[in-house]
C-alpha cells in the first residue's frame, strides 16, 4: 500500500509540473516584456452585396368568388314538371327553356278567353251598326265596350298564366343541380335549380381602413387558389364600399376576374394581392439576417473582420428582404457562416453571392 501511495503522489507531481510549464509558456512575455494572448483564427464566410431593387407595396387579403350573375330558378305558378331539358352543369344561352310545367288548363283558359273576346267584339260591332239607325241606345253600346275591354283583359291574363308555365334563361350561364325531377309537383316559388353566369366572377374581400385612401377602381389585382397551384388569375377592382365596419375597422372591396374557361366556380376562396405602388429599396439575402431580442442585425465586412450592424427591415420578396435603415448600397454582409460570428471576429471571405 505504501508503494502504491508513493506512485500516485509521483504522478500528481508530474502532471502539476507539466500544467505549470504550459501555463508559463502561454503567458510568457514577448521580446518587449508584454504577455501575448493567443491569436484568433479567421472564420471562413460567404458574403453578399447590398443591392438596390424595386419592391412593390402590396395589400394582401382573402376573398370569396361570386358569379357575375346568379339566380335561383323558381316557378311563378304551381304545377307538374313535364320538361327539364338541360342536365346539371350544362351551359345554356339566353332564352333557352329550363323548365316547363303542364299547361293544358292554361291553354284551355286562353281558348275560352279568345272565344269570349270574339263574341263580345261581334256584339259590339252589331250594336254600333244599329246605333247609327238609332235602333239601340247608346248605353247598350257603352256596356258592350266595357265588356269587350274586360274580355281583352281576361285574355291577357290567360296568356300570362300560360307563359308562366315555362321558365326560360334570362341570361347565358351554367345550370346547377336539380332539386326536383320531371314528373314531380312543384309549388309556386319553390327552388328547382340555379343558373350562374361564370363568364367572369366577382371576388369580394375586406381591407384594413389604413388603405382606404390608397385603393381606387381599376387597380389591378392578382388572385391565387389552392385549387389551382401555381396559377395566377388577374383582374381589376370594380367597386369600393363607402363604409368602414365599426368592429372590423375594414372596408369591402369587389373586383372582377375574367373567367372565359369557367375554371373559377362561385364560392371559391382566393388569396388576393394588390400592388399599391413600386419603389426602389435596398435588399439583402434573408439568410444574412440574424433575429435578436432587440431587433434584426447583420454582420458587415470591415477590413478583415466583421462589424455587428442593427438594421430596420421592410418587405420580404422571395428570398430577399428590404432594409430600410442601417446599410448602404454595396455593403458586403455575411450570408453564410454567421453562427460563430461575434462583433469584431476576424474572417476570411471564401465566396460571394454578388
Amino acid at each position: 500500500m505504501r508503494i502504491l501511495r508513493q506512485a500516485v503522489l509521483a504522478t500528481v507531481l508530474v502532471l502539476g509540473g507539466g500544467a505549470a510549464l504550459v501555463g508559463r509558456s502561454w503567458l510568457m512575455p514577448d521580446a518587449d516584456g508584454k504577455q501575448s494572448a493567443p491569436a484568433l483564427r479567421a472564420l471562413p464566410v460567404e458574403v453578399a452585396a447590398v443591392r438596390r431593387a424595386r419592391v412593390a407595396d402590396r395589400v394582401e387579403a382573402v376573398g370569396t368568388t361570386r358569379a357575375h350573375q346568379a339566380i335561383a330558378v323558381v316557378p311563378l305558378a304551381s304545377g307538374r314538371i313535364v320538361e327539364m331539358p338541360f342536365p346539371p352543369g350544362r351551359k345554356v344561352n339566353k332564352g333557352d327553356v329550363l323548365v316547363r310545367l303542364d299547361d293544358a288548363a292554361q291553354r284551355a283558359d286562353v281558348e275560352e278567353a279568345e272565344a269570349t273576346l270574339t263574341q263580345v267584339s261581334r256584339a259590339l260591332e252589331r250594336a254600333r251598326s244599329l246605333r247609327r239607325t238609332q235602333a239601340v241606345a247608346q248605353a247598350t253600346v257603352d256596356d258592350l265596350q266595357s265588356n269587350r275591354a274586360a274580355a281583352a283583359a281576361r285574355l291577357d291574363r290567360a296568356h300570362k298564366d300560360l307563359a308562366d308555365r315555362v321558365i326560360a334563361a334570362p341570361f347565358a350561364g351554367i345550370v346547377g343541380f336539380r332539386e326536383l325531377d320531371v314528373g314531380a309537383r312543384v309549388s309556386e316559388g319553390e327552388r328547382l335549380t340555379t343558373l350562374d353566369d361564370l363568364s367572369s366572377v366577382d371576388v369580394e374581400f375586406a381591407v384594413p381602413e389604413i388603405h382606404f385612401g390608397r385603393l381606387r377602381p381599376g387597380m389591378a389585382i392578382e388572385a391565387t387558389s389552392q385549387a389551382f397551384p401555381g396559377r395566377i388569375f388577374t383582374g381589376a377592382i370594380d367597386r369600393i364600399d363607402s363604409r368602414i365596419g365599426e368592429v372590423s375597422r375594414a372596408f369591402r372591396v369587389r373586383a372582377t376576374l375574367p373567367n372565359p374557361q369557367g375554371l373559377l366556380p362561385s364560392g371559391l376562396f382566393l388569396n388576393v394581392s394588390i400592388v399599391i405602388e413600386e419603389r426602389p429599396a435596398l435588399m439583402v439575402p434573408e439568410e444574412a439576417i440574424q433575429a435578436e431580442a432587440g431587433g434584426s442585425v447583420v454582420y458587415v465586412i470591415q477590413g478583415g473582420a466583421v462589424r455587428r450592424q442593427p438594421i430596420v427591415l421592410g418587405q420580404r420578396t422571395g428570398t430577399a428582404v428590404e432594409v430600410r435603415d442601417g446599410l448602404a448600397e454595396g455593403d458586403q454582409v455575411v450570408s453564410r457562416g454567421i453562427q460563430r460570428l461575434r462583433d469584431g471576429s476576424p474572417v476570411t471571405v471564401i465566396g460571394s453571392a454578388g
